[in-house]
């Protein structure tokens, strides 16, 4: 895919969106369209998602903020977290329904990726929660301030238990409370 260069609609799954205004302006020389993929840069201004490691994903702009002729901070933008409809890769980084509890990664602000690329060089978008043939994927995007992975619960025989198949698990942070998810 490629990266917009006009407002998208992006589908978001469920009402529990949030709109928050963000605390940082907008890069300088920067333009985000609305229905893409918005992050924060190493400086913490707000630019739209790339496949940067310097940047963490915060939400899924709103509206159009034209900051290209601006200093950085001169505009803000107002994002929505939660689930979104974005853009598949293709080929052999295309997400499958086998990838459904997973991380998935920024190609561009509207396009998700299965790996983290060649070295780990894209950054995470959020947790798969769906794949649809028309729609995309269904991305959970959790906020700039939580912290939040991937990781492999181990099972031992025991009373109430047996060893267990390979499982995913997820883990999400926020604040001083952690949410884990066994797919």
């Amino acid at each position: 895919m490629t990266a917009l260069s006009t407002f998208r609609t992006t589908k978001r799954a469920g009402d529990d969106a949030v709109i928050q205004a963000l605390s940082m302006g907008v890069a300088a020389s920067t333009k985000i369209w609305s229905g893409g993929m918005v992050s924060r840069d190493a400086s913490g201004y707000a630019v739209p998602a790339s496949v940067a490691l310097t940047q963490r994903v915060i939400g899924v702009a709103v509206e159009d903020v034209d900051n290209s002729t601006g200093a950085a901070a001169a505009k803000t933008v107002k994002v929505e977290r939660g689930s979104f409809w974005l853009n598949n890769s293709a080929s052999t980084d295309a997400i499958t329904i086998a990838d459904i509890g997973r991380e998935c990664f920024v190609i561009d602000d509207n396009t998700v990726a299965k790996t983290a690329g060649t070295a780990g060089t894209r950054q995470a978008a959020g947790r798969i929660l769906g794949v649809d043939a028309t729609l995309g994927v269904l991305v959970e995007i959790v906020s700039a301030g939580d912290i939040s992975g991937e990781w492999t619960p181990t099972f031992t025989s025991g009373t109430n238990t047996t060893a267990g198949a390979s499982l995913v698990g997820w883990y999400t942070r926020t604040g001083n409370i952690v949410h884990f998810t066994v797919c």
